[in-house]
């Protein structure tokens, strides 16, 4: 699933190495993409990467609007697995029900987002199939799409 891959990404990032470390290398990186390879012109955008830019942008946006309609209940428990880094019996503690039942939530929840996410990217933004998972594969693969930000409370 792609929400679970962008938080091991994250997760991996941030056990290795604190966040403003993160900020520094990625600008760097950025700053290198940015340069114009020899023999292009100046000014001349790379088609491929206009429509990765595209559709990042357009996921980022569905995936954002699909967030900010679950519930607090299930936000949090998202918050809790994906952002703090709980174990479910520790989630199971804190919001004082089975193990189970956070469990088959949070799958709940992440299966929703998905079908909130893809509906908008059909529906908002007119892409085909093809598209949409063209818009998962660019997202799983770039690591400055961060899901904990758009998480936290």
């Amino acid at each position: 699933m792609l929400a679970q891959r962008i938080v091991d990404v994250v997760r991996t990032q941030q056990r290795s190495e604190p966040l403003d470390g993160i900020a520094t290398r990625l600008g760097e990186e950025n700053s290198f993409r940015s340069q114009e390879p020899p023999g292009r012109a100046a000014g001349v955008s790379n088609p491929a990467d206009l429509d990765r830019q595209r559709y990042t942008s357009a996921f980022a946006r569905a995936f954002d609007a699909a967030l900010q309609q679950v519930a607090a209940g299930d936000r949090l428990r998202l918050c809790c697995y994906y952002v703090q880094q709980l174990t479910l019996a520790e989630i199971r503690r804190l919001m004082g029900e089975p193990e189970a039942t956070v469990s088959r939530r949070l799958s709940r929840t992440r299966k929703r987002i998905r079908e909130e996410v893809e509906r908008d990217l059909r529906d908002r933004h007119r892409l085909t199939p093809a598209e949409i998972q063209l818009c998962y594969e660019y997202v799983s693969d770039d690591a400055s799409f961060d899901v904990s930000q758009v998480l936290a409370p």
